[in-house]
């Protein structure tokens, strides 16, 4: 994974300076230094490995679950480098390839039995009163 992770944010993030700090302990700096310094850090190897396989959708959840922080600068400032790094790249062979994968297992990870449903209608819905008494009036 090391490789992996060195060789594509090596190749991708040319402007300004990202830190990554891995779960393995190593820290690794890429870009050209200008602009706000930003540390992440990712705090296991499952969260390194799930980015590297959809970081479109990873980095907003990673980010929600505590699982990557930025550390050094804000979320705005990571967003900022990235942003700056991406756009208008163009889709490589390796990319559709992941989405092709990703769009493959769709199925088996969106799978919902009954026990999981369940589950996400209790995080969803069955929610403390106090939070509608933040926004409701007293008879609800």
């Amino acid at each position: 994974m090391g490789r992996l992770r060195a060789t594509y944010l090596g190749k991708l993030i040319k402007f300004g300076s990202l830190t990554v700090r891995y779960p393995d302990g190593k820290r690794e700096t890429y870009g050209d230094g200008t602009g706000t310094p930003v540390t992440m850090e990712l705090v296991n190897k499952a969260a390194e490995r799930i980015l590297i396989l959809d970081p479109a959708l990873k980095v907003g959840e990673l980010f929600m679950d505590g699982r990557m922080r930025v550390t050094e600068g804000r979320i705005y400032d990571f967003l900022e480098v990235i942003t700056e790094n991406t756009y208008g790249l163009p889709v490589t062979c390796l990319w559709r390839m992941l989405d092709k994968l990703r769009v493959a297992t769709r199925r088996i990870h969106q799978h919902n039995k009954l026990r999981r449903s369940k589950s996400n209608v209790a995080h969803h819905y069955d929610l403390d009163g106090s939070l509608y008494r933040l926004f409701l009036d007293s008879d609800r």
